[in-house]
């Protein structure tokens, strides 16, 4: 049998489909249907809710992205701030060490004056004494 004549078999077994419903079946079919119903609701009631929840908390988030854009701007400040003060203490450092390296000849002098002077006061013969 080929696929038409199969159709055209089920077409005729669907126009001469006879249903048959017993008592009590179409009430409980109400109330099945009036149950689904009643469970839609409360699933629709339950999904306004929690979209209204939602919506609270993406404002919320907007809310916390603006303040960590405003804290980030900030932060930006204060980097740009201790960039230059980096900057200068990186200046001082190297005064400090010019300074450093100066009194470390200035040492080396002293030490040379008070060598000079040891020997001095080495040659210099005692004074006599007074008794």
């Amino acid at each position: 049998m080929n696929i038409t004549a199969r159709m055209e078999r089920l077409e005729d077994e669907v126009q001469h489909l006879k249903t048959w419903a017993g008592p009590g079946q179409i009430q409980a079919l109400v109330e099945g249907q009036r149950a689904i119903r009643a469970e839609l609701a409360k699933a629709n009631t339950k999904l306004d809710r929690h979209e209204r929840i939602l919506i609270k908390i993406t404002k919320t988030l907007d809310q916390h992205g603006e303040r960590l854009d405003q804290h980030g701007e900030a932060l930006a400040r204060h980097d740009e701030r201790f960039t230059g003060i980096e900057q200068r203490l990186d200046r001082h450092d190297e005064r400090f060490t010019g300074i450093e390296q100066r009194l470390d000849r200035h040492d080396a002098r002293f030490t040379g004056i008070e060598e000079m002077l040891a020997e001095l006061l080495r040659r210099v013969p005692e004074p006599p004494s007074t008794n």
